[in-house]
């Protein structure tokens, strides 16, 4: 069976939240600072996102690239290849794609666990936070700069708002539109020339 893990919008937006909305709640109850951890000061908008990856890293080489509050090419491609290393060794075929999703074939001997373990061991997160970085270097809202290129690219109408997107309003008929995935890929550029 072919399988894609893909930086979606689901995926991103799960992240961020996993990285970022959990944290300001318990650090607004606890009184410690969102953007520290292991007495590291993270700097930049993805700080918060950054000290939640370093609390909640599975290794040394993980806490390694997030020190700096940024993931170098070097490091990006370190984990690309550890994660297909890992997929390897459970007889799992995997390689990146250009869209930068791992795309792999599952032997019916392999569990989506077993899969999922491997992602998360090797660092599928330092991946993730990279790839979200990239995407929206300054952080912005995620839901405000979909609608802002939805919009850009006549996917909904002029009236849409982020708050719509962000409740799934008609979510079901725009994810159909081919132009969807290239504007939850490049939110801030695709279709500029549309305007």
């Amino acid at each position: 069976m072919k399988s894609k893990v893909v930086g979606s919008l689901l995926v991103i937006g799960t992240m961020t939240m996993m990285l970022c909305g959990c944290e300001s709640s318990s650090a607004s109850t606890s009184g410690n600072d969102p953007t520290t951890a292991s007495g590291l000061q993270f700097s930049g908008p993805w700080a918060a996102a950054f000290a939640t990856a370093y609390r909640e890293a599975r290794s040394d080489d993980e806490r390694d690239a997030l020190r700096d509050s940024q993931i170098s090419d070097r490091e990006y491609a370190f984990f690309q290849s550890k994660i297909v290393s890992c997929m390897a060794e459970l007889g799992v075929d995997a390689h990146w794609g250009a869209d930068k999703a791992l795309e792999y074939t599952k032997p019916s001997g392999v569990t989506n666990d077993q899969i999922q373990e491997c992602n998360r061991d090797a660092g599928l997160s330092i991946v993730l936070l990279r790839d979200a970085t990239n995407r929206n270097p300054a952080n912005l809202d995620e839901n405000e700069i979909m609608t802002a290129c939805l919009k850009r690219n006549k996917i909904v109408s002029p009236g849409y708002t982020a708050s719509d997107l962000s409740a799934g309003k008609d979510l079901s008929v725009i994810t159909r539109n081919k132009a969807f995935d290239k504007c939850e890929a490049d939110p801030l550029h695709y279709g500029e020339g549309a305007r």
